[in-house]
């Protein structure tokens, strides 16, 4: 909070969580991903939402999810976990098939790398927000960038800087 406002920025720390949603969210549709509204309708309920939904195909989608933390490294796995897997069976009861969940948050304990690298029930990659943004450099500073969404299906902790290098 304390950067933000040295930087001039006011915000109510409660709004910080949905504006990280939004921006992830503007990310990448200016990386030219199919951030799919009408999905996310079907399936969000009124108290479980998830965050971003990608379209990859006809049947195919990444479900994202933006996360902060107040303080260090993101570290609940257990409850994202749980989260994330009840999106991906309203996905599936929707007829589309989840090629991956992306976690995107400001930086992730080991213990939370660990255990999304060790979940055998949901493939779960993961993105640092500074990734996320040097990706976006990489693609706004070449001539004609070709993005793939399969760049985050790898799972585990992504290396950004190998898929902007990619782009």
């Amino acid at each position: 909070m304390a950067a933000l406002k040295n930087e001039g920025i006011e915000i109510a720390e409660a709004e910080i969580g949905i504006k990280f949603e939004e921006v992830t969210k503007v990310i990448f549709e200016q990386l030219g991903l199919a951030v799919d509204e009408d999905l996310g309708k079907l399936i969000n309920t009124a108290r479980d939402q998830a965050d971003i939904l990608i379209s990859v195909s006809e049947d195919d989608v990444i479900i994202g999810e933006a996360k902060t933390c107040k303080n260090g490294d993101f570290a609940k796995y257990s409850s994202t976990s749980r989260q994330v897997k009840a999106y991906v069976n309203r996905c599936e009861n929707a007829g589309k098939r989840v090629a991956q969940v992306l976690i995107v948050a400001p930086s992730f304990s080991d213990d939370f790398v660990e255990s999304a690298e060790m979940d055998t029930e949901v493939n779960i990659s993961l993105l640092e927000a500074a990734g996320l943004k040097l990706i976006l450099d990489a693609f706004n500073s070449r001539i004609h960038p070709k993005f793939s969404a399969k760049l985050f299906t790898k799972g585990g902790l992504l290396k950004a800087g190998l898929i902007a290098k990619n782009i």
